[in-house]
């Protein structure tokens, strides 16, 4: 898991829904519970479970949210390949 500083300032981490969890059951039985697929912004559990989405998380309740991972963008007409240094040693 990424370790990230959670909005409350806090330290906390950062991953896949699916990887903090060690199955189904488990999230489920955790979201009935603290109503987490909910905070999420999901219907259910089934359905916050399908979607993996990225997750942020602390010691903190309120820290507990869905986060949107922004990837580095490619200047116009370019491609993966040409951005990267392949030069020949």
């Amino acid at each position: 898991m990424k370790k990230v500083i959670c909005k409350s300032g806090l330290r906390g981490y950062q991953s896949k829904l699916q990887d903090g969890y060690a199955n189904f059951e488990e999230f489920k039985a955790f979201s009935d519970t603290y109503g987490l697929a909910k905070r999420l912004g999901y219907k259910n559990a089934k359905t916050a479970w399908k979607a993996n989405p990225t997750i942020q998380g602390s010691i903190e309740p309120s820290d507990f949210r869905k986060v949107t991972v922004n990837y580095p963008c490619l200047k116009a007409g370019a491609s993966w390949f040409s951005e990267l240094d392949l030069q020949s040693t």
